[in-house]
């Protein structure tokens, strides 16, 4: 037997209580620190979502986080949809169902875009989101580069996350629960973070900023601190002149969007897929 529930604003529930349903319905052991840091402090602002709640008690949280996009010099606030929750004892009540279609009935946004896992595609698709991308992760040796082509300034007729120098420290925070580094001078950043595989140094570029050929000598440094034997990256990102070999795509990122059809955004068959190229900012799983 089904029992009722009702949608209530995510603010009336306690820090405590919302992390409570997150965890319950991952298995994760997310933090306030976590929390705040993620919902409270971003750079676009804080977030927004509801919950489910019936005569126990909270069973289910949907968030919205702000997100900034840019064209040429134009940006559009939009929204990401994160931690999509429902507790074991109510799944199959509908819960999830319920919680985005209000978020796709109530917010006025450019777009609301998620980056899923496989198992909750089928969902989306039934409430009218689209595909838009699905990203391939590359992996490929780890060169020094001999020209600047490392990271290649994004063209300004190309819808992207609008980073800055502000996102970017956010994006970075140790509170995410990775930890990130940081190769740097007055005139460009590059963020990476590190990990093993099979006992091979892996060297994974998060996100950059500056001049190209201050960033193509900070993966030089990156190279040379980590003594990596590999690199991780999103293989819509150009690879170092000449590429590396081998090369290797696996594994991929799924990125579902949906928008009522207002707003300025370009957001037909060219638009979407002019949201390009996907970075390690955009799509790592800790977002």
């Amino acid at each position: 037997m089904t029992t009722s529930f009702e949608i209530i604003n995510v603010e009336e529930l306690s820090t405590a209580q919302i992390l409570e349903v997150i965890n319950t319905a991952f298995g994760r052991d997310e933090s306030a620190a976590w929390y705040r840091w993620k919902h409270r402090e971003g750079p676009w602002g804080g977030s927004i979502g509801v919950a489910a709640v019936d005569r126990s008690g909270p069973i289910g949280v949907r968030l919205l986080l702000p997100w900034q996009l840019r064209l040429g010099e134009a940006t559009f606030r939009c929204h990401r949809a994160t931690e999509a929750a429902t507790v074991p004892r109510a799944q199959g009540r509908g819960v999830f169902t319920a919680l985005n279609r209000w978020m796709m009935e109530e917010v006025r946004s450019e777009l609301i875009f998620s980056t899923p896992n496989m198992n909750s595609r089928g969902g989306y698709l039934k409430l009218g989101w689209r595909e838009i991308a699905r990203v391939p992760h590359r992996w490929e040796r780890a060169v020094m580069p001999r020209g600047t082509a490392v990271v290649t300034p994004t063209p300004p007729n190309t819808l992207r996350t609008d980073w800055d120098a502000v996102a970017l420290q956010w994006r970075s925070d140790p509170r995410s629960g990775l930890t990130y580094y940081a190769a740097a001078d007055d005139d460009a950043v590059l963020y990476y973070r590190t990990m093993q595989r099979r006992g091979v140094r892996v060297a994974a570029p998060m996100g950059s900023l500056g001049d190209p050929a201050r960033l193509a000598q900070l993966w030089r440094e990156m190279l040379a601190r980590t003594r990596a034997r590999l690199v991780l990256r999103p293989a819509t990102q150009p690879a170092p002149q000449p590429p590396p070999r081998p090369a290797v795509q696996r594994g991929e990122s799924l990125v579902l969007g949906w928008n009522s059809g207002a707003g300025a955004l370009p957001l037909g068959d060219s638009g979407l897929t002019r949201f390009v190229p996907w970075t390690a900012a955009d799509i790592e799983g800790v977002i």
